[in-house]
């Protein structure tokens, strides 16, 4: 009778216990930008219901992975993301991710994605660097006027005077030997 009893109550148990499961992929996304210049990835989520996605920054130069320090959002931060908030999922599904922003600097964050009818959820790494629009030499502008020839005499003077220095040099050394 007591084996009954535990087949009845194992029966019920398994009824009441659900599993959600939500995979996405990849884990983690890098966006290397320029200023103003929009890039677009892709991500595959596997789930079954309704998802809620949500993004969430940290600090502007910030690389924790610490999931509490991912408080600020996209608007704080001059960034646009871009992407459908809420869906409905019966298998899988590509969602494109959108990113833009104004601000140079490195970005780090999390896109969260949520089962709204569990408490399930999973979390997408966002990288993302916005570089300048162009490209700044570290040449000085004096070394680069072209129009300018006192410029370039002077550094040919000066390296050939280092020249003839440096050969004096060793020749009274072989000379001393």
């Amino acid at each position: 009778m007591k084996k009954i009893y535990f087949f009845i109550f194992f029966i019920f148990l398994v009824g009441l216990v659900s599993s959600e499961e939500i995979i996405v992929s990849p884990g983690e996304i890098n966006f290397d930008i320029l200023q103003g210049q929009i890039s677009c990835k892709n991500i595959t989520i596997s789930s079954y219901g309704e998802i809620a996605l949500k993004d969430k920054w940290g600090e502007k130069w910030s690389a924790t992975k610490e999931l509490s320090e991912y408080f600020l959002s996209k608007e704080e931060l001059n960034l646009h993301l871009d992407y459908s908030s809420d869906i409905f999922i019966e298998n899988k599904t590509k969602l494109s991710i959108c990113f833009s922003g104004e601000d140079i600097g490195r970005y780090h964050g999390v896109l969260l994605v949520k089962n709204k009818e569990s408490k399930s959820g999973i979390g997408i790494w966002l990288n993302a660097t916005i570089r300048g629009s162009s490209y700044t030499s570290r040449l000085t502008g004096a070394f680069l006027n072209s129009e300018n020839k006192a410029n370039f005499s002077l550094l040919f003077w000066l390296s050939f005077t280092s020249l003839l220095l440096i050969l004096v040099f060793v020749f009274l050394l072989l000379k001393k030997k």
